[in-house]
């Protein structure tokens, strides 16, 4: 009890506090609405013996006289910008205006002082006006600091935070201001700068492309002026379009059958090897004949002494004839001219010689100067010796001499991938000589020569000037057609390697900056405008931005179909091929899908590229290269998905499966297919309040049917979608209508009036698979 007593009695004090509390809350309220009233009182009395108010609105004040605002601080004869900025002319009656102490001296001339003073300044008042109503704008819409950067220029500043460059130099010294047009400005001065102009401002980094890489003095070719030359063995490149008997003939110069082997019976590769011919060593450079291995037929024009033209006598000259002599032109190489296939019963020599005519080739029968040969090396040898023959002749005429004592260099024809040597090149030794041991140092990639192989797998232990082997020992793939150097040390290789790496990740990174402040910029201009263009109408740019979603969402309702992305992993027998394969894949368009290549590279197919291509997923392209040993593709199954790969030999093959596969893969499209098709003959009125016009059609094809879409045609293009609201034949409102029946139909919504003669097209929207547009040409 006593517990509950000393309870209430808590209960009791604190409800007194409380009201205390409130009560001196009141009162301190009181006293503070006494003190209000009581000023505004005493303000609207007025003082004894003042005159009283007159009752009613307080008189508008006067407006402000722009000329008769001035500051005697700035120079009136000649008003600073900055005055002119804030839309102000200074005072004519002015004791610091010359002009107005000119007037003073002279009364009489004082209203001409006075309109010559305006007239000189009103162009510039105008003028600064507008642009800061402008800026004043764009400053309001701006939320971004604007970027600066030391060495920032006028022109930079200006146009980043849309300000006038006459402006910013009026807040500059004059020698700030020349060398802020001509050099740029340090951080310093532009914080000082931005500061004086109220804007927001973030200090940056000036994105800058990193300098050129410069060849080491050990990458520089040597001089071989002074030195004591010896005869080297020619290099012959062998050109002509495809199936025109360029491998034939060096088989039977090699007594080898290579052309029986190859996959499709074309050459897909480039390939250096030498053959003794009856003075000595020829060097000759095969190259491929199909239109997708252009870069290899350049680069084996530009690594050669002499070239053999290969034309057929039963084709002539051809497409890829013609592009070989566009290269033996560009790099200015001697050729020679064999007319091949001479032994088929529709050969006619004399008709490819006047052709080559057509071409500027002027062959020694016809009175020029250009060797021509006509040649049979699948059968009967026919004027293959006259051919070699020539080629030696020419080659002594060229007086080709090197020195095999100096420094070895190089050109790479070729470079793979074995299974049992490792990354392996073919190169042609240009001057020195290659020996086991050196160290070769070819652009990004170097390699200690562990052994060398000529052109049937023999090791060999050195190479002179003018030969073709292929090396074994290189730490990556070299780039066919790169020239190579001989370097002191391995150390000093690894160092420039590391050097050009470094200029290449300074150059990507440099690029994606680049990319990544174009779109940046592009986002923050579409900003700026829309903002500029909408600034006073709120809701008229939340309409636009509403219209906008509305319209991503329509084009989801209709079906726009949506591109396919494809992956791809991309594996060749050898560099060039790859190069090749890859030159085809950049030419892919199709507005259904796009090609993304994952990883391209030379060898065989690991099982890490399995495993990756089943993650993605992606296909595997597998050019005249096949799986590992041991390598198994997985299968679809439960919880699984199995991985594609297309593997051929043949380049053209490996298209037409690829081109099939990416088919498969296109999203379905919508189509248009026409159920009927009805001409307007004639608009009937119809008088009500909300009567909708009726026109009346005969069916011409198909039928109506009301469940379906309708639209106008006119003059063969369409011109609206139409909503239907009646179908009647006579007065009895129908489902569907056949040919030559006569109806009545009206529309609602019509954007366009209609007219006698229109067609109105009765459809249905169908899905069919999507088509692949892409030709690769070849």
């Amino acid at each position: 009890m006593a517990a509950l007593r000393s309870c209430s009695n808590t209960m009791c004090l604190l409800s007194s506090c409380s009201a205390a509390i409130w009560l001196l809350k009141a009162a301190w309220l009181l006293v503070r609405l006494a003190r209000y009233s009581s000023a505004a009182f005493c303000a609207r009395c007025p003082p004894p013996g003042a005159a009283a108010e007159p009752r009613g609105p307080a008189p508008a004040p006067p407006p402000p006289n722009r000329e008769e605002r001035w500051d005697s601080s700035l120079s009136l004869a000649d008003p600073n910008p900055e005055w002119l900025h804030v839309g102000m002319l200074p005072a004519w009656r002015s004791p610091d205006n010359a002009w107005w102490a000119a007037a003073a001296a002279d009364p009489g001339e004082e209203e001409d002082l006075a309109a010559q003073y305006r007239a000189k300044w009103a162009h510039r008042l105008d003028k600064f006006s507008e642009q800061s109503v402008s800026y004043l704008a764009r400053k309001k819409a701006e939320h971004r600091p604007v970027h600066i950067f030391d060495g920032m220029t006028l022109g930079e500043a200006s146009a980043a935070c849309k300000v006038p460059a006459e402006y910013m130099l009026s807040l500059l010294s004059d020698e700030d201001g020349m060398k802020f047009m001509k050099e740029g400005l340090d951080t310093t001065s532009l914080i000082d700068l931005f500061t004086k102009l109220d804007i927001r401002y973030r200090i940056v980094r000036k994105l800058l492309p990193p300098e050129p890489y410069q060849p080491q003095p050990e990458e520089q070719p040597i001089d071989l002026s002074g030195r004591k030359l010896t005869p080297r063995p020619p290099i012959v490149t062998i050109l002509g379009h495809v199936d025109h008997g360029k491998t034939t003939l060096l088989d039977y110069l090699r007594k080898t059958q290579v052309a029986a082997g190859e996959a499709g019976g074309i050459t897909q590769r480039i390939g250096a090897f030498s053959v003794t011919l009856g003075s000595g060593k020829v060097t000759f450079i095969d190259t491929p004949g199909h239109a997708a291995f252009g870069a290899m037929r350049e680069r084996g024009t530009q690594m050669t002494d002499l070239v053999v033209l290969i034309v057929a006598a039963d084709d002539g000259v051809m497409q890829q004839t013609v592009q070989c002599i566009h290269f033996i032109r560009q790099f200015n190489v001697p050729f020679i001219v064999a007319i091949t296939k001479t032994d088929k019963p529709n050969a006619d020599v004399e008709f490819v010689e006047y052709q080559l005519q057509e071409f500027d080739i002027s062959i020694e029968k016809l009175g020029g100067d250009v060797p021509c040969v006509a040649v049979s090396a699948l059968k009967t040898g026919q004027g293959v010796q006259d051919l070699v023959e020539a080629v030696e002749s020419y080659a002594e005429m060229l007086e080709l001499k090197s020195d095999k004592t100096c420094r070895t260099e190089g050109v790479v024809v070729e470079s793979r991938v074995s299974e049992k040597y490792g990354n392996l090149a073919t190169l042609i030794v240009k001057t020195g000589t290659l020996s086991k041991g050196q160290i070769l140092l070819c652009k990004d990639a170097y390699c200690k020569v562990l052994s060398m192989f000529d052109e049937n797998g023999e090791k060999v232990k050195k190479a002179e000037p003018g030969t073709a082997v292929e090396v074994m020992g290189w730490k990556s793939l070299p780039n066919p057609g790169d020239y190579l150097v001989n370097i002191p040390s391995e150390k000093r290789a690894r160092q420039i390697v590391s050097l050009r790496h470094k200029y290449k990740d300074d150059l990507k990174a440099y690029e994606a900056a680049l990319e990544s402040e174009r779109l940046l910029a592009a986002e923050r201009e579409e900003y700026e405008q829309e903002r500029l263009n909408f600034a006073g109408n709120r809701h008229q740019l939340r309409t636009i931005r509403i219209l906008k979603s509305l319209t991503q969402k329509q084009n989801f309702k209709r079906r726009v179909p949506q591109k396919a992305t494809v992956n791809l992993m991309v594996r060749a027998d050898v560099q060039g091929s790859l190069e090749a394969l890859l030159d085809i894949l950049e030419t892919f368009s199709s507005h259904l899908c796009d090609l993304n290549i994952l990883s391209s590279s030379v060898g065989q197919v690991t099982q890490k590229d399995v495993e990756l291509a089943k993650f993605l997923p992606a296909k595997i392209i597998a050019f005249n290269t096949d799986l590992q040993p041991g390598v198994e593709m997985p299968e679809a199954g439960e919880g699984g998905r199995s991985v594609e790969m297309i593997r051929e030999p043949v380049i053209y093959k490996l298209m037409d499966r690829l081109k099939d596969s990416v088919t498969a893969e296109l999203p379905q499209v919508e189509t248009e297919d026409e159920v009927g098709r009805a001409e307007v003959l004639k608009l009937i009125k119809v008088s009500g309040k909300d009567a909708l016009p009726v026109a009346g059609c005969r069916v011409k094809s198909g039928q109506l049917n009301r469940a379906m879409m309708f639209k106008l045609e006119r003059d063969g293009e369409d011109i609206c979608d139409l909503k239907l609201d009646t179908l009647k034949h006579f007065k009895n409102s129908v489902s569907t209508l056949s040919v030559g029946k006569e109806c009545g139909i009206s529309f609602e919504e019509l954007e366009t009036d209609l007219e006698p003669g229109d067609q109105i097209v009765c459809y249905q929207i169908k899905m069919i698979p999507g088509t692949l547009e892409w030709d690769p040409k070849f």
